[in-house]
């Protein structure tokens, strides 16, 4: 090859690496992450949490939310039928205390029968016993409403419901409000 034509195709390759490195950092920046509190008591002291990851999509020119990949929660408080209250997802093994974050087992995807996108800029997902509600099993019902807005925080509800034979029955947070800012990275579960 020619001196002249080894200069052109470094810079041809170059050329190449610029006009695709734009669209992997809009593609990376395409999934966004939320963590805040769940305006309800919590649970051994702990602060009860919420933990979203939302994807978005490209429309009209612009980026919207599209659908929830990624639902975590802790220490938010059950209300029991004997007057209790007691948590859903993981403990510590020696205190029986609140552990790390609840996760389902389940959250429907693109594809998936039971998938809904937001719509009209609000998702929501119910989540039975059958369907998994939480990956710890304890959960009979998880409920999740989410509106995202452009430059701020994920608003909306949770409840969640589980069954505890030792305190009386059903146990269940009642729909709770929450507010999660954007965040770079999610902050560990305290121990």
């Amino acid at each position: 090859m020619r001196p002249g034509r080894t200069t052109l195709v470094v810079i041809a390759a170059m050329c190449a690496i610029v006009a695709v490195a734009p669209q992997t950092a809009i593609a990376g920046k395409k999934k966004k992450a939320y963590e805040g509190t769940v305006a309800t008591q919590g649970v051994d002291g702990q602060t009860p949490t919420i933990q979203l990851k939302v994807q978005f999509r490209r429309k009209g020119g612009k980026l919207v939310p599209y659908y929830v990949t990624n639902l975590k929660h802790r220490a938010i408080a059950l209300f029991c039928p004997d007057g209790t209250t007691t948590f859903v997802g993981p403990f510590n093994m020696e205190s029986g205390a609140v552990g790390g974050f609840a996760q389902p087992g389940f959250i429907p995807y693109p594809g998936a029968v039971a998938f809904k996108p937001f719509k009209k800029g609000t998702y929501s997902l119910t989540l039975t016993g059958s369907d998994e509600a939480d990956s710890n099993g304890t959960a009979d019902l998880l409920q999740l409403t989410t509106r995202v807005s452009s430059k701020g925080a994920a608003t909306g509800t949770i409840r969640l419901v589980a069954t505890s034979p030792t305190q009386g029955g059903k146990c269940d947070s009642g729909t709770v409000s929450y507010t999660a800012p954007r965040v770079a990275s999610f902050s560990p579960a305290p121990s």
